[in-house]
């Protein structure tokens, strides 16, 4: 399955048009933004908002986020560093970005390939806030 997205980034992919039917999603009540992730048995968009102050967020894995955004013109991936495996204080894992108008962002370095895409596809939702 992979690795879910955080409700941050769930949060962003909703706002800009995420739509893909997934298994996975947050429940949140107005007041307690932390949320809870549930597992359903059925796959379908769950971004919904309820009168009751209650809202959900489709919570898909890195993949399927990263695919979609890649569908909408936006590639994100992540590169290993080439110096890995010597002392460093930094991490060895980098996302890159680039957009349908070329543009290019290469990040910090991240300790982890996770925390690289997932950092990568919150950067890429901003800017695909701002590029359509």
């Amino acid at each position: 399955m992979g690795k879910i997205i955080n409700i941050k980034t769930a949060q962003l992919a909703s706002f800009n048009g995420f739509d893909v039917p997934v298994y996975s999603k947050y429940e949140i009540w107005r007041g307690n933004q932390s949320g809870e992730l549930r597992h359903e048995n059925v796959k379908k968009n769950w971004n919904r908002e309820f009168a009751d102050d209650e809202i959900w967020y489709s919570a898909p894995s890195q993949s399927i986020l990263q695919t979609w955004l890649r569908e909408n013109g936006i590639d994100v991936f992540v590169i290993d560093d080439i110096l890995k495996g010597q002392k460093q204080d930094y991490g060895d894992y980098y996302y890159v970005i680039k957009t349908f108008k070329d543009r290019r962002k290469v990040s910090d370095a991240f300790l982890s390939y996770e925390d690289a895409l997932e950092e990568g596809l919150q950067e890429a939702l901003n800017i695909l806030e701002y590029e359509r």
